[in-house]
């Protein structure tokens, strides 16, 4: 064992020897490649020498200097939020890939609070495809830890904000692409990556949150189905939030983000792709 420094912030970690630089700054550098010294985004500064912490295998002490870092901003607002079919209050999240958002709804659909953060899991790659290499590598259990606490530490924000006891919230219902549900789930992504694709969540699907998110055991965790194997409920919160099914006219809906999608339809037929 032996001791890392890392500045600026002067934190004193253990490592072992044989581990990977990268391991003991995760979630403090980026690492949109998941480590593969392709994207060169987690360059420190290793005893005043500039070095890839993905390259770095440790073996002695060291002092390890971040790179500065810049606030993210994250879109939190919406014209219109579909009302939730429960009684009492709602929790509804959006698992992106590169950011989390929770908003705090009563029954009628009106939302008390809103909060976000960037997706934790992007410490083990930037993108869909490098997260399914990670999780079926082994890391399914971590990133899914990961995105757990993330969200239910947004949701205990918001609750705060709102001035309302989470045992008061009845159902939490999150969204994302299949694969960010995948791994939210703790289910290994196997399916996405590689040929026949398909999707796992096939069925609407209601359980309790406790071993989700114990701060909420005694609310109901409502899961839609996903659309397709790359195409899942964040697009169908989007056809839903705006509608696309009473559209007249022929309509294209794109969702920009870290994974697109697109849907083209009007009330009698839609047709999707990511």
């Amino acid at each position: 064992m032996f001791t890392v420094t890392v500045l600026p912030e002067g934190r004193l970690l253990e490592a072992r020897g044989g581990e990977k630089l990268l391991e003991l700054l995760r979630g403090s550098v980026a690492a949109p490649c998941g480590g593969q010294g392709k994207c060169g985004k987690c360059r420190v500064t290793v005893d005043a020498e500039e070095r890839l912490a993905c390259t770095v295998t440790g073996d002695r002490g060291m002092t390890v200097t971040l790179p500065q870092t810049f606030d993210q901003k994250i879109l939190t607002q919406s014209p219109e939020i579909c009302a939730p079919a429960a009684a009492g209050y709602v929790l509804a999240m959006d698992i992106g890939t590169t950011t989390l958002v929770c908003s705090l709804l009563e029954g009628s659909g009106r939302e008390l609070a809103v909060a976000a953060c960037p997706n934790p899991q992007a410490a083990y790659g930037a993108d869909v495809v490098t997260r399914i290499r990670e999780a079926v590598s082994g890391k399914t259990e971590e990133l899914a830890r990961l995105v757990r606490e993330a969200l239910e530490g947004l949701a205990l924000r918001c609750c705060r904000e709102a001035d309302i006891r989470p045992d008061r919230v009845k159902m939490l219902s999150p969204v994302g692409n299949p694969c960010m549900r995948q791994l939210f789930l703790g289910i290994p992504p196997e399916n996405l990556g590689k040929l026949p694709y398909f999707r796992a969540v096939t069925k609407p699907q209601k359980m309790r949150c406790g071993s989700f998110f114990p701060a909420f055991s005694g609310a109901e965790l409502v899961l839609p189905p996903d659309i397709g194997p790359f195409v899942g409920t964040d697009t169908l919160g989007c056809i839903l939030s705006s509608r696309l099914y009473e559209e007249e006219e022929l309509t294209l809906l794109v969702d920009i983000g870290t994974n697109g999608e697109l849907v083209l339809g009007d009330q009698d037929r839609m047709v999707c792709c990511a």
